[in-house]
Order: C-alpha cells, then structure tokens, then sequence
C-alpha cells in the first residue's frame, strides 16, 4: 500500500471510528444528563478527539472491532471440484483471524480521491483563515487600551484563579462579544461598550470566565479542533460533534467559574448572558477565538445556571468510568488471532568461515564482516580486507563483471547468492555476487540415501567431463523444492516433492534440474520431456462454459435470482441457469452455529436468498444447497500461469490427501478479490487485485486463500506476519 492509500485509509477509518463514538457519546449524555457534572459532560469528547489524532492505536480485547472483524473460521481446503469440496467439509484443520477487506479500486482512484479530499481541506482552512485574519485586522484598527479599573478587576479575577500570566486586554467597536485570542501571547477582547454596558458584577463573571478559558487550555484545544474539523469536512457527523463539544465547553466553563465562587453568582451571570443575546459573533471567530458568548446553546446554558448546583463527587467518578469504557471499547483495534503456524527447526547458529571457501543468501555486510545464510544456517567472514575487490554477474555479457570494493557489499539486495572461493584458489581476492541460472538434463539412474544420480545429455566437454565424465551425482534435495512431471507428452504438473517423487522415477527417464546462482542453489526438477513449445504451463482444471443452460447438471455461484422455477446464479465464468426446478425440491442452508447445512424449505424458499449468497446445485437438481461453510486454506506457492494457481497444501487433513495429495489446484479467480501481503512479518496490507499481484510471487512463498464454498475465494494473504 502506498503513502496515499494508507493516508486515505486511516482518514476513512478514523472518521468512521470517530463518528460511532460520537455517536454514543451523545447517547450517554441524554441518558444521564440529569447527572453529569458539565465538565465531565465536556471530556466524554475526548476519546473522539483521540481516534482523529493517533494513527495507530493499541489493540486491546475490549476493542468493539473484536465482536466483527475477528469471527474464528474454520480452516478448510478449497478444493477444485464440487467432490473434493464435500472430502475437505469433513475436515477441520485449526481457527485463524480474517479481516474485512476494503473493495478494490480501479487505478487512479485513491489519487483522485486524495486530491478532492486534500482540495476540500485546503479550502476549509484558507477560508477560516482568512476569516480570522480579517477579524484581527479590524479588531486592531480600533483597538484602544482599557481603563485602570478595569485592568484591577481583571488582576482580581486571575488571582482568584490562580492565573498567573495575565493577558493583554484591549477594547475594540469591532467586537461584538467578549473573547480571548492568541496561542502565544493571549489577548482579552473587549466590545467598546463594555464599560457602560455591564455591572460591576456582571463584569466581574465574565472576566472570570474568559480566565477560565486561559486556565483549561481552551485555546490550543479549540485550535486542534478546528484542524481536525478541516481535516474531517466531508463527514457532517463530525461537524455536529465538534459543534456540540463547543457547546459543551462553554457549559463546564460556566459551572467551573459559579463554582469557583463561595457567595451565589447566578443573578449576575445570567444578566451577563442575557446582554450578550442580541450579539453577533464574526463568521471566522470559530476559528481561533474562545469567549464567553456562543450562539448554539445559549439558552440551555441561562437554564443551567439558574439551576446550578454542586453534583454528588461519585457521577465524577461515574463519568471517569465512562470514559475508560469509550477508550478501551471505541479507541482501540482488534487482537489480531494469528494462525498456529508450524513449528520450525531452531536455527543453526552461524559458523565462522575463517579461510574456509562458502556461499548463500547474502544477509548483510558491516564492519568487514560478512554474513550469508547457507543451507544450514548462518556463515559469517570476519575482517574481509577493504581493498578485496568484488564482481557482480551480468546476464547481457553472460559473466561476472568489476563491482568495486567490499564498500559495494552494503548495495546487494537481501537473499541475492554470495560466493567467497577457497583460499587456495588465486581468486579468493574476489567475492562474487549473484550468478548464472541454468538446468541440466540427464537420463536418470537412481535415487539412494537421498542422493540423485543421473547420466548428463549433450554435456560439452570441459573440466567436469573430464574428470567425472557424463555422471551427475545431486546431493539430498531440499524438502521444499517442486517435482513436476509431464505424462505422455502433456503439461508439467506438480507431482510432489524429491523425496516423494523421485524414488517411483523409471530408469532411463529424462530429469531435466534447473539452478540459480550458487553451489546447491536448485529450484525446480522436471520429469519427462513435454512435447511442442516449452512450456511451465501447469494443468488444471477444465473451464467452465462461459454461460449455459445447465439442464440437470450440477453447478454453483453467486445468486442472481429465482422466478417462475428458473434459477439464475453467477458463476466465475459466466451466469448458470437451470429451468423447471421442482416445487418440492429439497433446499437447505449453511448454519454457522451448527456448523452443518439444516433444512430451509422447498423451492419457494429461493425467492427470499440475497443476491450475491454462494449456492450450489446437485446434480439431476435433487438438492440445492444455499451458504456454504467460511473458511482457508495455506499451502507453499508453485506457480500461477494462465489464471491458475498452484500451491502444495500444508496441515490437510487424510480424507483430502488420500485422493488428492496435497495439490491445490485454484481456478481463475474473480478480478475483484482482494490479495493481502505481509512484507518481512509486517501487518497485512492491501496489495492488488490477483492478476498483478500473483505473477510477481516466488515459489516457496506461504499462501492463504480465504473462500466460502467451492471456488468462492473471498481473500488471499501472502506471507505470514510476525506476532510482536
């Protein structure tokens, strides 16, 4: 995924994440707004403000996402053929995790989609911005210093608050209402009429109330909301909450500044309000400013100052409570379940080469050390000269060919075959990087202890020749390395691994072993020779017609729909349609809860399945079967050519492999599934769609193809991440 998927993705999730807690935030304070105390009222917001602001957040157990984005299935093999799909139901093979995959999108898409949303974003600040700018110009233009008495009686206020920077307080014809302003150096606003047009009293509230601003920080939060709310402006939703959290603020400013006070102020601060009603607040003061006059909820808050009282110390308690249940439930992702995955033989610690010759895997290079990963673990050179030179293979010369120092070492990629000669061999001054891929073709011999031995065909003569003649002799394979075998001149097909298939070879018959850079480096064994143009191609499956009246034979797919006894699905090659279905033919349904398919009804039934439901039908339509069993199954990926996949299965069960080995066979997959790819043991991130992504794969790589009924794949993951 690249940088403007994951920004779109996380704006997309964290306004849908936000938008549910505001959701029940606002719930929670209908329900109890009798109790709540206001300033409790106003940080229930926080875990809204939270979800917007962290890009990943901790998983916990609590989180909702654990209830439906993390259903345990039941792993099963999707099997090619209606057959091996009823062998592999019986079959129950562990519990893994699934996540809900995000529909696919056409090329350019989340380009497009960043740049409206960026354009949206944009335009949203530069118009409060210029708003706000314009207010501070034509506040300053009349702005005049405050008078004596009332510079004291804001001192008097901040000192019984305990605010100890007192800010700038300046009058002004161009504001209509009191505020303050200013992240770095706050300033109290002031109407021009102020003096004469309030009591000392009621004065004296609104200076504590500004001040109280000063002192919860409201400035710097109001400034993050307005980010966020430009951030978020294509949510409606968010607005309304942001806009509620105003409110909500004004109300715990209120009760903070009546409770702040020993003798009842109420008269005098409901005054204040009141004279502020006929107020008109500038459009961009939303942006920056925070005072005392808020248009939206101005009556609620008069009613609850004249009913202001102290609230019972346990709602605050209650209200903590709250909050914590909103985190852990609403501002957390879900426990990611990982499959059980096969335990692996402890690793061979590395060995130091000393002088000895080697080669593998190149791991890294620091320090003059040098590290491979061989075919039994680790081997590592230690203080390799600064001046030894090294050579890097070119396929266009066919040799190797200068790459500078050992200096260059740090440039190799990750896994490419590195060689380091004997010390004997004058060349032991040069390290060699990467190589020349080829095969090797003999009639075999025999396979004994795990050693392959073959007469080589058409060898020139060379050195080998001449002093082992025409005699190849392999040592014991790697376990994980493909066997295919053409039968009678037709397509390779997987035919196992070495030590299952070559001990059933003939004498005489053609091996053909293919190898990539490096001693030991093979990477695939053919049997036989196919006939015509060379040819990877791996059988399959036979296609499905592209669109046929299936008569009474058996067929599934995606329900389209049901009328007048014809039934219509949508299978990966085209729609099926079967005609005359029997009133009375048997119909059942998978049921999740019990695992297994219970009776539905007769046909009648068929009318009320969704579009889009997988079901199957039997043969000579005696039976149709409606949902399917959700599950998956990982295997160690062959090839994929022609729109096939071929994986060698791992963990299945008997009742699969006495008939099919452990061969899975994929049919074409539909454009749309998603494929999924842990990169190094990484999270899972969305890759493509699996004509782009399956080409690109290297063999041995695990696969695990997610699907609910017989090939209905709904999701592909590549890899295997990590549990950190």
């Amino acid at each position: 995924m690249n940088t403007l998927d994951s920004i779109i993705s996380w704006l997309l999730s964290a306004s849908l994440r936000a938008s549910v807690l505001a959701l029940a935030v606002l719930g929670l304070q209908l329900a109890f707004s009798r109790w709540l105390p206001a300033r409790w009222r106003h940080a229930l917001w926080l875990p809204v403000v939270l979800v917007l602001l962290v890009p990943v957040l901790p998983a916990s157990r609590f989180s909702a996402e654990n209830g439906f984005l993390s259903k345990p299935l039941i792993v099963q093999a999707v099997a090619s053929s209606a057959e091996a799909q009823s062998a592999v139901e019986q079959e129950s093979f562990g519990e893994i995790t699934t996540v809900a995959a995000p529909a696919s999108w056409r090329p350019g898409g989340w380009q497009i989609l960043f740049a409206a949303w960026l354009l949206g974003a944009c335009g949203v600040l530069v118009i409060g911005g210029v708003g706000y700018r314009r207010s501070l110009r034509r506040i300053a233009q009349g702005a005049v210093t405050t008078s004596a008495e009332i510079q004291a009686s804001v001192a008097r206020a901040a000192q019984q608050l305990g605010v100890k920077r007192l800010p700038q307080v300046l009058m002004s014809a161009a504001v209509d209402s009191p505020a303050v302003a200013g992240l770095l150096r706050p300033v109290l606003l002031l109407p021009a009429s102020f003096p004469k047009g309030f009591s000392a009293g009621e004065a004296r509230m609104v200076f504590l109330h500004e001040l109280t601003h000063l002192k919860r920080h409201d400035l710097p939060l109001n400034w993050l909301l307005c980010v966020l709310q430009a951030l978020h402006w294509f949510n409606p939703l968010l607005w309304l909450a942001f806009a509620r959290m105003r409110a909500d603020r004004e109300t715990a400013c209120d009760a903070q500044v009546l409770g702040a006070d020993a003798e009842d102020r109420r008269a005098d601060y409901g005054h204040a309000l009141l004279k502020l009603q006929n107020s008109v607040s500038h459009s961009a003061l939303g942006l920056a400013f925070v005072g005392i006059f808020e248009r939206a909820g101005m009556r609620s808050r008069i009613r609850a100052i004249a009913t202001h009282r102290r609230t019972h110390p346990a709602w605050g308690l209650a209200a903590a409570l709250m909050i914590a249940a909103l985190t852990l439930v609403g501002a957390t992702r879900a426990l990611e379940v990982k499959a059980e995955q096969p335990k692996e033989a402890p690793a061979v610690e590395s060995t130091d080469q000393k002088n000895r010759a080697g080669g593998g895997a190149f791991v890294s290079f620091k320090d003059g050390t040098l590290t491979l990963k061989g075919k039994s673990g680790g081997v590592v050179w230690h203080d390799i000269p600064a001046t030894t030179p090294v050579v890097l293979w070119n396929d266009a010369a066919n040799a190797h060919q200068p790459f500078g120092t050992v200096e260059n070492l740090s440039k190799v990629e990750r896994g490419t075959w590195v060689g380091v000669p004997a010390p004997e061999n004058r060349r032991r001054e040069k390290i060699y990087v990467g190589g020349k891929n080829g095969s090797v073709t003999g009639t075999f011999v025999s396979f004994k202890d795990d050693q392959t031995v073959l007469l080589g065909k058409d060898m020139a003569p060379s050195s080998f020749t001449k002093k082992y003649g025409n005699q190849l002799k392999f040592p014991k394979f790697a376990e994980d390395l493909p066997v295919f075998e053409s039968i009678d001149g037709g397509d390779y097909v997987r035919a196992g691994t070495p030590s299952t298939a070559l001990p059933k070879i003939k004498e005489g018959t053609l091996v053909t072993v293919h190898y990539g850079a490096g001693d030991g480096n093979f990477t695939r064994i053919e049997i036989g020779v196919k006939k015509g143009p060379p040819s990877d191609k791996v059988q399959t499956n036979v296609s499905a017609p592209k669109s046929a009246d299936q008569n009474d034979k058996g067929g599934y797919g995606k329900f389209v729909s049901f009328k007048d006894g014809t039934l219509t699905l949508k299978g990966n090659y085209g729609r099926l349609v079967w005609h005359n279905i029997p009133e009375k033919i048997e119909v059942v349904r998978w049921d999740d809860a019990a695992k297994k398919y219970v009776p539905a009804g007769n046909a009648e039934v068929l009318s009320k399945v969704e579009a889009g439901t997988w079901t199957t039908v039997s043969g000579n339509k005696a039976l149709i079967r409606i949902g399917a069993r959700k599950g998956s199954t990982t295997g160690t990926f062959v090839s994929y050519k022609n729109d096939r996949l071929l994986m060698l299965g791992k963990d299945l069960g008997p009742a699969y492999t006495k008939k099919y080995g452990n061969q899975l066979h994929m049919s074409k997959f539909a454009d749309d599934v998603p494929v999924y790819e842990s990169i190094d043991g990484e999270a899972f991130e969305y890759a493509g769609n699996p004509a782009t992504v399956l080409p690109k794969i290297k063999e041995g790589v695990i696969i695990t193809v997610h699907g609910a009924g017989d090939d209905n794949i709904t999701r592909i993951d590549i890899g295997v991440p990590v549990e950190k």
